[in-house]
């Protein structure tokens, strides 16, 4: 949340409105949510673990994003559609096609205008996952096999998506907030 918190701050200094959310647990319904898909005694077959993103996105968009929209307010959501797309289908091996229809229809086909995706090395990101304070999830526990496929398809996103920019994360944190007000 770190650099969504930066961003967030220099556009309220420009003088606009900006509401920061997060998936999945961005609402309090959300956040029940977020806590199964996190249990680790819960079935984390693909199917189901979209079956709940998508749920706790439909419920984030009705009650945080459309309202903040139709306020004419910014959005900054730190994930979002694109982890679905990578997570589920890409390395979940489900359907890319059919998780898309999926997702266009619990988003009423909305989607960001701007994905920025933090590209790192999968090795480098667990250690990351070794500091005080960072949540870890049954998503780090997995092999660095299934991270690298993991990595390989939000890069592959990235590639077939237009809106999408990547920034290497491996940089300083100045150099990597600066790219992303740029």
């Amino acid at each position: 949340h770190y650099r969504a918190r930066g961003l967030e701050q220099v556009i309220q200094e420009e003088g606009f409105d900006v509401v920061l959310t997060h998936e999945p647990g961005g609402t309090n319904v959300g956040q029940s949510i977020r806590e199964l898909i996190m249990n680790p005694e819960a079935n984390h077959d693909p199917k189901f673990a979209l079956c709940l993103f998508l749920a706790d996105r439909r419920f984030h968009l009705q009650t945080i994003v459309k309202p903040a929209l139709d306020e004419g307010k910014l959005v900054i959501c730190d994930r979002f559609e694109g982890s679905t797309f990578a997570y589920q289908a890409l390395a979940g091996d489900l359907d890319f096609e059919k998780v898309k229809e999926f997702n266009d229809f619990i988003t009423d086909s909305l989607s960001p205008e701007v994905t920025i995706l933090f590209d790192l090395l999968p090795e480098v990101g667990l250690e990351r996952k070794k500091n005080p304070g960072v949540e870890v999830t049954h998503y780090d526990n997995q092999t660095i096999e299934y991270h690298q496929k993991l990595r390989d398809g939000f890069l592959k996103l990235a590639k077939i998506l237009s809106n999408w920019v990547v920034i290497d994360a491996s940089q300083s944190r100045e150099a990597i907030h600066q790219q992303v007000l740029e």
